[in-house]
């Protein structure tokens, strides 16, 4: 029987592993008291000589080398764009952008007024020395 310029002899596209058996009701080698779960190598398969495994004989017939050219597309990735120059931003505006606490402890007994005022700046824009001096002065009613 003739086959076709892109079949093997065994009917299958050129490049494929054709197996020639001698006994087809015989399990897969591999299976063997694996469990199924692990791999096996059962040697190199070459279009120069066939591989025996078992009672089965594989063949490469007519290989062909090629290349392919593949390409993904991902729907998450804008979102995971614009996630990032937001970030970017909040980390610049965290970095830059004045923030103050500023916690007051006071304490009156006896008549007398004990206080303590501690007060905490970031970002690399802030005063914190003058708005400090100004909320003590505001404190004492120095204004």
């Amino acid at each position: 029987a003739e086959t076709g310029a892109g079949e093997a002899a065994s009917g299958a596209p050129a490049g494929t592993a054709t197996a020639a058996a001698a006994d087809t009701s015989a399990a897969p080698p591999m299976m063997h008291g694996h469990g199924g779960g692990e791999r096996v190598e059962l040697g190199d398969l070459s279009a120069e000589e066939p591989l025996a495994v078992g009672d089965v004989e594989l063949l490469l017939d007519e290989p062909y080398e090629g290349s392919v050219l593949t390409y993904r597309h991902d729907p998450g990735v804008p979102l995971l764009y614009v996630a990032f120059i937001v970030f970017m931003v909040g980390l610049v505006v965290r970095s830059y952008w004045p923030s103050y606490r500023v916690s007051i402890w006071v304490e009156e007994s006896a008549g007398r007024r004990i206080g303590l005022l501690t007060f905490r700046a970031t970002g690399m824009l802030g005063e914190p020395e003058a708005l400090e001096d100004a909320l003590v002065r505001e404190l004492e009613g120095d204004s």
